[in-house]
Order: structure tokens, then C-alpha cells, then sequence
């Protein structure tokens, strides 16, 4: 009897391994349509930048890469969250199968900032006595420790804020940022079980302030977005990495506590108030800072070294700020500058139930570069924006054109991508990001009649052939994001009383 060759047979068993996953990969690639095609203009005006992204469905993603003239794209069987990790490693050398393998990242955010609260010195203070004299909001944030051993409520007509940076290791600052609140009633209150207090916020979601901080390589810089309740003398502040001190966080004291410890240069003074305010501060390169203010309600962009010296100063023209919801602010952050377009967005109605509606009355470019900042023309919104060698380049997401197109209005299929002339505006270039994704959403519509005029194509997705084909897990391919290879887009808003996230996207 011959002796078997485990050695050999697990050989064997791991290569097939290996030819089985190729195969799928190659069965699975995407071999439709993405192409750059040119309209009107000179292809080369666009060699002037280079930009990556993604696009897929959920399971799928086209990794496209333009630069240095050439349109490159690659396939990849994961998805978008994947796609992160596999780009890194791939970047760091990783190749073959190890590269869709998930490696434990050790990178975490080395601060987190924030704003806290306390009565002014000449506020007029009021503990409330019962439950019933706590607002809505403060009942609902404390509803479930109600049953607590002692419940206190306190009223205040002006506060004190101050900001707070820390660091993951449990090292802080906190400093009075110079505003206070004035003009309405801000109300707290805490219950405490055996050893636990819980606390409520003193905003009641109208006059948060969210602490506006950037990230240098020594120090963080952060100061107060303001509204129209606030007012005092705020500054930009340097906050030293090597600065802060004990976290000495006391939850007894938390309500009233004006304490300060670490270290909080201030390096320029601003007066705010209902129509002096400050929205934002960006980082505008390795060592400036952009910081995004109104004077008498028009929009003022001021540059900083981060010394504090004054650099440039751009008055935009943008008047009425405080009628606009600038809620949707991107830009492109390199070491050496910054690019910057934002909507300025009116509600035009409300429903009932709370919804919503705006428009979009104009979208506005800044660009700093060279220690300077400038207005670039654009015209109409645009999905990215980018500029180099005195050229802009604008990509506008494009929809498919049928029945279907205000059904699936989310769906981006490709860009119309433009440049022109950053001082005359001149088009030097007009093409187009072209693919098939539209015939995945085509696809979709063979689920139902779209011949049934009777019934509004919004309302058949809950018939019962659509969520047939719906269930089966078809493609539904749309562009997912565009980045700068050189550097990393961020999207913020800048509105003034609510709590909106900013995030960073690279790879």
C-alpha cells in the first residue's frame, strides 16, 4: 500500500486555493464602460492634476486614479470600508492575497476637543426646587436616572465658556475662551445615584458652541465658532502639546467649574457678536491658519501664521451670512495651501413634520496659495473642486436621463469634468467620466410596469416584484468619492448652533 504525501496533498489543496480565488477575482471583475471622453478644449489642460476615487456597489469597487495624463483603473472584489485598508497596504507594499487581509491599525486621534459651561460671574443664578421647572429637553436627556437618589436644576442668564482640548493619554487644557452667552434662559441640572452623578448639558441644541481646532504638528490651535447669543473678546489660542496637564475632570463641580490648567497661548483677539462672529478655522498649509469671520454679517477670510501674524485678508463680497445655511463646506488640504468652495443655502419652506427644503443661491471658491488668498469663479455647484498652475478644475456629478432619473436621484453615473482659466475664466477643456452604470438602475426598473401610468413610479417600490429583485443582491454601481492624491479632502459645515461633524477622507 502506498504511502500518502500530506506534505504534497496540502501543497496541492493551498494552490488550488489560490487558482480558486484568482478565478473568482477575475470572474468578478467589472469589464463595463470608464473612460474619459473628451467634448471640447485641449485634453492636456487637465495634466495639470491628479485625483483618485472610488466606484462600485457593495461588494465591488473600481479603483480609478488620474494623473500624469493617463486615466488608470483597477478592480477590486471588497468593499468601500475594505478598499481603505487594502489601498494602505498595498501603499506600504503589501501584494498577493495578504493584501485583502485586515491588519490591526494602531493609529487613533491623539486629541478630542470640545466646550463646556459655567454661570457668569454677574449672571443671575436660580436652583430649581422641583422637576416640573426643568425644560423639555433636560427632562427627556435625564428621563431614565429620574429614579436617582437626589435630582438639582439650575438656571442661569449668561455663561462663560471654555474650551477644553485633551489628549488620548488623559493629559488636558482648559481655558476661558473669552465668550459668554447672553440673551435667553440656559438651564441644567444633574441627579445623582449612590456614587454616580449624572449630568445634563447646558445647551438646549440652540446655543451649543462647537470648538473650532486644528491640528499642527506641535500644537493645537482652536477657537469658539459663535452665534447670536454670544459675545465677549474670543481669540485663537495655541494649545502645546507639551502643555496640558493631569486630567483633574470633577463630576460634582462640572456644572459651575471655571477652572483652567495647561497651557493656552492666545495669539489674536476678535469682538463678537450678533453680527461680528466667528465660523471657522481650517488648516490652509504645514504652518497657516485660515480663519472664516463676519463683520457686520458679511464674510471676511483672514490668513495666520501660527505665530498669529496676519498674512492676508480677503473681503468676499458675500453679504447677509446670517441668512445663509452654509452647511455644506468642502476643501483640498495640502502643505501648501488650501482650495475651499462652499453653498450658500436658503430654506425656502418647512413642512409640518419638520422637513426641510433648500436651495442653492450660489457656490463660492477660495483658493490660498503662497501666503496669500484669492476668489476663483465657478460657476453652478460642483461635486470637487481643485486648482493648480493658475487652472480650475471642476468635476459635476452627471445623472442618467430616463423615467427613473428623479427615482434614483442619489445616483451619480459619471462627472462632466471642466477646466478653465483661473484669472479669465476661459473653458480650456470640456470631457466627460463616462460609464455603464445607468444600465444597473435600468435593470431595476424591469421589477415593475413603469407603463402603469396610474401609479406614481415612487410608490411600486413596494410592490412584490421589486422587492423580489430587490432581495436578490443585483449591482447598483455609482461613484463613491474623489480625493487629491497629493492631499486630503475634508467636508465641515459652518453652522452656528448645531452640533455637525467634520471629517477627513484619503486613503
Amino acid at each position: 500500500m502506498k504511502k500518502r504525501n500530506r506534505v504534497l496533498e496540502a501543497i496541492l489543496c493551498a494552490a488550488l486555493a489560490v487558482v480558486v480565488f484568482w478565478g473568482y477575482m477575475l470572474a468578478a471583475r467589472d469589464n463595463g464602460v470608464f473612460a474619459l471622453e473628451d467634448i471640447e478644449g485641449d485634453r492636456t489642460a487637465l495634466n495639470a492634476f491628479a485625483f483618485e476615487g472610488l466606484a462600485g456597489d457593495d461588494n465591488g469597487q473600481i479603483y480609478y486614479t488620474w494623473q500624469n495624463g493617463e486615466l488608470k483603473t483597477k478592480y477590486y472584489a471588497a468593499t468601500d470600508d475594505e478598499m481603505r485598508y487594502i489601498i494602505r497596504q498595498e501603499r506600504d507594499g503589501s501584494k498577493g492575497i495578504s493584501r485583502y487581509f485586515k491588519k490591526r491599525s494602531l493609529e487613533r486621534s491623539d486629541y478630542f476637543s470640545d466646550t463646556e459651561f459655567a454661570p457668569s460671574k454677574d449672571a443671575n443664578v436660580r436652583r430649581l426646587s422641583d422637576l416640573e421647572d426643568l425644560s423639555e429637553s433636560t427632562r427627556e436627556y435625564l428621563g431614565e436616572y429620574f429614579d436617582g437618589d437626589t435630582v438639582q436644576g439650575v438656571t442661569a442668564d449668561a455663561l462663560d465658556v471654555y474650551g477644553k482640548v485633551r489628549n488620548y493619554t488623559g493629559e488636558e487644557t482648559r481655558f476661558f475662551t473669552g465668550l459668554q452667552l447672553k440673551g435667553g434662559e440656559y438651564q441644567a441640572a444633574k441627579v445623582k445615584q449612590g456614587d454616580t452623578t449624572h449630568l445634563s448639558s447646558w445647551f438646549d441644541g440652540r446655543n451649543e458652541v462647537i470648538l473650532c481646532t486644528v491640528k499642527m504638528d506641535d500644537a493645537r490651535y482652536a477657537i469658539p465658532r459663535t452665534g447670536a447669543d454670544g459675545q465677549g473678546e474670543v481669540s485663537i489660542f495655541r494649545i502645546p502639546k507639551d502643555g496640558m496637564a493631569d486630567f483633574p475632570y470633577s463630576g460634582e463641580d462640572a456644572l459651575y467649574s471655571t477652572k483652567q490648567y495647561g497651557k493656552a497661548e492666545p495669539l489674536q483677539t476678535f469682538s463678537v457678536n450678533a453680527e461680528n462672529r466667528i465660523l471657522s478655522l481650517e488648516k490652509a498649509g504645514d504652518n497657516q491658519l485660515l480663519l472664516a469671520r463676519t463683520e457686520q454679517d458679511a464674510l471676511i477670510l483672514e490668513l495666520y501664521d501660527t505665530k498669529g501674524k496676519l498674512l492676508d485678508r480677503l473681503e468676499t463680497g458675500v453679504q447677509k451670512v446670517s441668512e445663509y445655511k452654509i452647511d455644506f463646506v468642502n476643501m483640498l488640504q495640502r502643505a501648501d495651501g488650501l482650495v475651499l468652495w462652499l453653498d450658500l443655502s436658503k430654506t425656502f419652506q418647512e413642512d409640518e413634520d419638520g422637513t426641510v427644503h433648500q436651495r442653492v443661491e450660489g457656490t463660492k471658491c477660495f483658493v490660498v496659495q503662497e501666503k496669500s488668498i484669492a476668489q476663483i469663479a465657478i460657476d453652478g455647484g460642483a461635486e470637487y473642486v481643485d486648482v493648480q498652475d493658475g487652472k480650475v478644475l471642476k468635476l459635476d456629478g452627471t445623472k442618467p436621463e430616463h423615467i427613473a432619473a428623479d427615482y434614483f436621484g442619489y445616483m451619480i453615473d459619471g462627472y462632466e469634468i471642466t477646466v478653465t482659466d483661473a484669472k479669465t475664466n476661459e473653458l480650456l477643456y470640456r470631457g466627460k467620466l463616462k460609464t455603464d452604470f445607468a444600465e444597473d438602475y435600468n435593470g431595476a426598473l424591469y421589477a415593475i410596469n413603469i407603463g402603469q401610468r396610474e401609479k406614481p413610479l415612487t410608490e411600486r417600490r413596494d410592490e412584490e416584484s421589486w422587492v423580489r429583485y430587490s432581495s436578490i443582491g443585483v449591482k447598483e454601481r455609482y461613484f463613491k468619492m474623489i480625493l487629491p492624491v497629493d492631499g486630503t479632502a475634508k467636508q465641515t459645515s459652518w453652522v452656528v448652533g448645531q452640533e455637525v461633524e467634520s471629517f477627513e477622507v484619503d486613503f
